[in-house]
C-alpha cells in the first residue's frame, strides 16, 4: 500500500474518533492530529503530482523552450484574527522570483499564477471559499519554495473551521446523518458509529473498541443486564 494511502486511512480513522469524542480536551487532540494529518496527506499529493509532471529528459533542441503548466489541487492552511493563509509549494520558487507570482482575489474566490519556474507554470484557484473575504485587502507572499496567499477575512475575528464551500457542505451533511440517527434512537445511532469504526478498523482498532465496550456496558450493567458485546450484533 502506497504512502498516500497509508495517510488517507489514518486520517479516516481520525475523523470518525472525533465524531464520537465527547470530552472538550479528547476533541481538541484529535482536531490538531486531524490538521496534522490532512497537511501531511497534502504535501504527499503534491509531490506525487510534481514527481508525475517532470517532462522526460530527452527533449529535441525544439522543445527546450516549452514551458510545463502544473495544476495544483492542495495547499496547507492556517488563520489568525485577520486572515485565512494558505500555504502552496512551488518547487524551485526564491523571493526574487516575486515578479512571476500573481495573487487574484474575488468575494468567494482566489487564483493563483506562478510563471516560468524551472521550465513550469504553476496554477491554483479555488471558487468556492467557505466564506468571504475582503479582494482589496488580500495578497501573497514569494518565499523560498513557497507562495503564501493572505486572505484578508471579511469578518475579522470569526474562525473558519474549513476553507471551501464543499468541505463545509460536506460536513454538514454528515452531521445531519448522524444527528438523525441519534435522534430516533440514541442508542442505536452510537452502535451504528462503532460499528462503522469496527468494520473499517484494523486489529488494533477493534481491540480498542471491544475494550472500551466492554468497560463502558459493564458500568451500565447493575441489575439492567447491560448491552450485548459487538460480536453479538454481527459485528
Amino acid at each position: 500500500m502506497s504512502q498516500i494511502s497509508e495517510v488517507t486511512l489514518d486520517l479516516e480513522e481520525l475523523k470518525k474518533l472525533r465524531d464520537i469524542a465527547e470530552r472538550k480536551s479528547v476533541q481538541e487532540f484529535l482536531d490538531i492530529q486531524i490538521r496534522k494529518t490532512a497537511d501531511c496527506l497534502e504535501r504527499l499529493k503534491v509531490q506525487e503530482s510534481l514527481q508525475s509532471s517532470i517532462p522526460t529528459q530527452n527533449k529535441t533542441p525544439d522543445s527546450s523552450s516549452r514551458v510545463y503548466t502544473v495544476t495544483l489541487r492542495t495547499y496547507s492552511w492556517d488563520q489568525s484574527d485577520n486572515f485565512l493563509k494558505l500555504y502552496v509549494t512551488i518547487p524551485g520558487l526564491k523571493p526574487s522570483d516575486e515578479a512571476k507570482v500573481k495573487g487574484e482575489f474575488g468575494d468567494n474566490s482566489v487564483s493563483l499564477t506562478v510563471h516560468d519556474v524551472n521550465g513550469k507554470n504553476y496554477q491554483l484557484t479555488i471558487n468556492n471559499l467557505a466564506k468571504k473575504i475582503s479582494p482589496d485587502k488580500s495578497y501573497c507572499k514569494t518565499k523560498s519554495e513557497m507562495v503564501v496567499l493572505m486572505l484578508r477575512k471579511e469578518h475579522v475575528g470569526h474562525s473558519w473551521k474549513y476553507v471551501t464551500a464543499e468541505e463545509v457542505k460536506i460536513h454538514e451533511k454528515n452531521k445531519v446523518d448522524t444527528s438523525d440517527s441519534i435522534k430516533d434512537d440514541p442508542s442505536s445511532g452510537m452502535m451504528d458509529i462503532m460499528k462503522r469504526m469496527y468494520d473499517d478498523g484494523d486489529d488494533s482498532m477493534k481491540r480498542m473498541l471491544n475494550k472500551t465496550w466492554y468497560e463502558t456496558q459493564h458500568k451500565k450493567m447493575d441489575g439492567f443486564g447491560g448491552m450485548p458485546p459487538m460480536d453479538d450484533l454481527g459485528i
